[in-house]
């Protein structure tokens, strides 16, 4: 997006810069803010750490006065790491919202104080996480009712996580040149020898060369969002259980079928089957979520009404190289997500066999 542009590369290679010199835990947070405020909606921006006795102090923030403001109105005691959705706070794992704050005075004083001074409407907080540790909280301040997007969150979190490996770092420092180098190398080898290895097994069970093989090694890895190392252990560990993993997703004939009626599941299935499909049916999101192996399937058929569909389409749709598609009747109201294949009941077995035929990797190969 224009958003996160050209200006946003400079700035992310400075961050980097900024973290790899020791001492400048501070100066990556300023930083941080800096970058916060580049994005449209958010007009101020303040890092918070948490003290001794576990409340949040700021360290830096674009606007002196507001940075004094969450001290004097202790603004930080209203802001929660993880809590569950209520009125005018929403939750999703990556950013915490407090909305309507002039409303809230009762819930939030000092969050109302702060919007009733600063004429602040929305609030957004984001973890500062790195290396599995969240060393504080990134303060994002709206005059008006903004809803950043997927993009903009990513690139928060990305600035947060750097700023917060950068001040994880100060707190070795002294010791990095005596024992960085050494732990380094070691950890670096083990990784490499676990790379070779898990390479090898991939190359003997697709049968293809050795480069072909780290290539899909590293696609593994980056599908999933792990460390290559990661992969790597993972292959090593299940060995030839890991080898369906790699696979030509042409050659990956499984369908994931969940509808709560039994007749419609016994009658789709057969039709997939004949078709030269592998069905998998259940009629819940529970049993679907039994029956899934580790490697999801390349489409997911879906009844919204199934118990749990919700979360379980949610869940598949994020999944890299799994199709969705959803059997939404009129009487749900709550959107699937925008990458999935909606069909609206009534829908004949035949119209879904058409959509599993267009999305499906292995189509081509199937019985026409």
């Amino acid at each position: 997006m224009n958003t996160l542009g050209g200006e946003w590369a400079s700035l992310l290679l400075e961050a980097a810069r900024t973290v790899a010199v020791p001492r400048a835990g501070l100066d990556a947070a300023c930083l941080l803010t800096d970058l916060c405020v580049r994005l449209p909606g958010v007009d101020e921006a303040v890092v918070l750490l948490p003290d001794d006795h576990g409340q949040a102090v700021p360290l830096a923030g674009t606007n002196g006065q507001l940075f004094d403001d969450f001290l004097a109105f202790r603004a930080d005691e209203d802001l929660l790491s993880a809590g569950k959705p209520g009125q005018g706070h929403e939750n999703n794992d990556a950013v915490t919202v407090y909305a309507d704050l002039g409303r809230q005075a009762v819930r939030w004083p000092g969050l109302a104080q702060i919007a009733a001074v600063h004429a602040v409407t929305t609030v957004h907080t984001v973890a500062m996480e790195a290396f599995g540790t969240v060393v504080g909280t990134v303060v994002l301040t709206s005059r008006e009712h903004w809803t950043p997007s997927a993009s903009e969150i990513d690139a928060v979190r990305g600035c947060a996580s750097i700023a917060a490996a950068g001040m994880l770092a100060d707190v070795v420092a002294d010791s990095l040149p005596d024992t960085a180098l050494r732990l380094t190398r070691y950890t670096a080898q083990q990784d490499q020898i676990a790379v070779w290895q898990a390479t090898g097994m991939v190359a003997t069970s697709q049968g293809v060369g050795l480069p072909a093989a780290e290539a899909m090694l590293r696609e593994h890895a980056r599908n999933r969002a792990q460390p290559l190392a990661s992969s790597a252990a993972h292959v090593v560990d299940r060995g030839p259980d890991a080898a369906d993993e790699f696979a030509d997703p042409g050659d990956d004939p499984r369908i994931l079928v969940v509808d709560p009626d039994r007749f419609t599941v016994s009658c789709l299935s057969d039709v997939l089957r004949a078709a030269g499909f592998e069905v998998t049916a259940t009629t819940s999101a529970t049993a679907a979520r039994t029956a899934r192996t580790a490697l999801p399937p390349p489409v997911a058929i879906v009844d919204q009404t199934a118990a749990g569909a919700a979360e379980l389409i949610r869940n598949l749709a994020e999944e890299p190289g799994t199709q969705v598609i959803v059997i939404s009747p009129m009487a749900v109201r709550q959107a699937p997500p925008a990458t999935a294949r909606v069909l609206p009941k009534p829908v004949h077995p035949s119209q879904i066999l058409a959509a599993v035929r267009d999305l499906h990797p292995a189509s081509g190969k199937r019985v026409a």
